[in-house]
């Protein structure tokens, strides 16, 4: 697949995760566990899980010709994420607090810090400064609520508790218009040849 469809698969992806946990916080997603609601709601519970590793994918399809092993690595660390979401995901109702942080700091919270750290130091890809340090940002802040919350699952911190999903959504809706919209470096098919 060219680079450019990738990242407009990457974009729209980002995209559509916001508007399912939109859709969830809004209550327009049931929460039952019979009928067609709750086979439609299992459908949105695990595009939850599959559609941030295309971002991830996608900006793996970025970097990985100037940094290979570290882009490599975000992207295996997203697709086990995906993989552990899915084996202890028997009733997606009931699903352990402790697997959905886990799952969801590896599909999303770690890559992003990562690749934040990559595009912080080599701009020329075309990820900006400001969407760098939002990656960066997002991504420690997210795997450090999670291990609070993983080791304390009962503490409150109010409208902070906010926080980590906040930075959630900016990073996807910045994300996905920069690798859509954007004049991103495209590697050139020989060289990801070489690199993957």
């Amino acid at each position: 697949m060219k680079s450019k469809y990738l990242y407009i698969l990457g974009g729209i992806s980002a995209f559509t995760v916001v508007v399912l946990i939109l859709s969830d916080m809004f209550g327009l997603i049931e929460d039952d566990y019979q009928g067609y609601w709750s086979q439609l709601s299992r459908v949105v519970y695990y595009l939850y899980s599959m559609l941030p590793f295309l971002v991830i994918l996608a900006l793996y399809r970025l970097f990985v010709a100037k940094d290979r092993k570290l882009s490599l690595a975000s992207l295996i660390i997203s697709l086990l994420g995906v993989v552990i979401f899915y084996v202890f995901t028997k009733n997606i109702f009931d699903l352990p607090t402790f697997v959905f942080s886990i799952s969801s700091s590896m599909i999303s919270d770690i890559p992003a810090l990562i690749f934040g750290i990559l595009a912080y130091r080599q701009s020329q890809t075309g990820i900006s400064h400001p969407l760098a340090i939002m990656s960066i940002l997002y991504g420690s802040i997210s795997i450090i609520f999670n291990f609070i919350w993983n080791l304390f699952p009962d503490l409150n911190f109010g409208f902070v508790d906010y926080l980590p999903l906040t930075l959630y959504f900016i990073w996807l809706i910045w994300m996905g218009f920069t690798i859509i919209f954007g004049k991103l470096d495209e590697p050139s098919d020989k060289l990801l040849s070489k690199q993957v």
